[in-house]
Formats: C-alpha cells, structure tokens, sequence
C-alpha cells in the first residue's frame, strides 16, 4: 500500500517516530522527566488548545508524572502530599516552574506548538498519534483518570463558582469552564 506520495505509509510512520526520537534524545540529563510528561500528553484531545490556566492547575499532576517511571506514575506517589498536591505556595511555584521548563522544552524540539509561560499549548497531530501508539489502552485510560483527578483537585473548595469574579474555577482563566477547544 501506498500514499499519495508514491511512499508506504507504514515507512512514513517509522521515519516520523525517528525524528520525534531524536529530539526527545537531543534532551540529555531532562530527557526522563520530559518524556514521561511528554507522554501523559497523550490524553489530550486532538487539537486542543492549552490555555495557562489549565496548564498552572494540571501543574501537580504532570510534574508528579514526570518525576517517576511510568509503572509507578500515580497521583501521591512523590512529591506534595496526599494525590501529590503541593504542600506549600512555593510547592506549587516550583512544580508549575518545572512544568513550564519542561513543556519549553519541547515547544523547542517542535513537539508541542505554543509557550508554557503565555499558554495556550497545542500538540501536533503526528506528536499525539506517536505518543498514543506508545500506549496501551489501559495505560490511557490510567491517565486519563490521572488527569480528570487534577482537574478535580484544582476546582475551588467550595466546589462552585463564582462566575461575577473572572477566571475563578475556570481553567482557560476568562469564565466558566466550557466543552471545547477554546
């Protein structure tokens, strides 16, 4: 079977996965913990947009993520505490400053489109099927648990919101949490 290029798309696949091997290699000493952020981003939707707000809430989740192999990747394994939420402010600063350090990281590998710092992150369509075909079904379904449970922890304690006060409870910081890109 051939593309339209005339080139087997099986081929086409491989070389892709090279060159996304490559960059990740690139990395050095941070290649672990960027990869296995990396590949928790495989539970994103495709085409989804990131905003800042979402990125600075799923903060905990994906630095706890990333800091441990992924058979042992589970929320309030390692750093934080209980469901490895920050302890402290300044917990949470580092872990949102390790998040974007590592998501710039790979905005400048051309791995994800965007800025960790000004938000609204996209991952490449080729990016998101090389991580996916690194998964299992059930080890996508483990994260995406993962990340549904962030999601949650971030909400406000009193659990509702406050919708005259921009940005509170919302995670593209401008309103209600809405369903969609953006």
């Amino acid at each position: 079977v051939r593309s339209r290029g005339g080139r087997n798309p099986r081929q086409a696949n491989k070389q892709k996965e090279r060159i996304i091997e490559a960059s990740l290699r690139s990395l050095g000493a941070e290649r672990a913990a960027v990869e296995r952020m990396l590949l928790f981003l495989a539970t994103l939707p495709e085409d989804a947009s990131v905003p800042k707000a979402a990125l600075d809430a799923l903060a905990p989740a994906l630095v706890v993520a990333s800091a441990q192999p992924p058979s042992s990747a589970e929320p309030g394994r390692s750093g934080g505490g209980a469901g490895g939420l920050p302890t402290s402010a300044i917990e949470l600063a580092r872990m949102r400053h390790q998040l974007h350090t590592r998501l710039n990281c790979l905005v400048q590998l051309s791995l994800v489109s965007g800025s960790a710092h000004e938000g609204n992150l996209t991952l490449h369509d080729l990016v998101r099927d090389y991580l996916r075909s690194r998964h299992t079904a059930a080890e996508l379904r483990a994260k995406q648990r993962q990340l549904v449970a962030a999601v949650l922890a971030a909400r406000p304690e009193s659990g509702s919101v406050d919708h005259t006060r921009p940005g509170q409870g919302s995670l593209d910081g401008h309103g209600p949490p809405t369903s969609g890109s953006g």
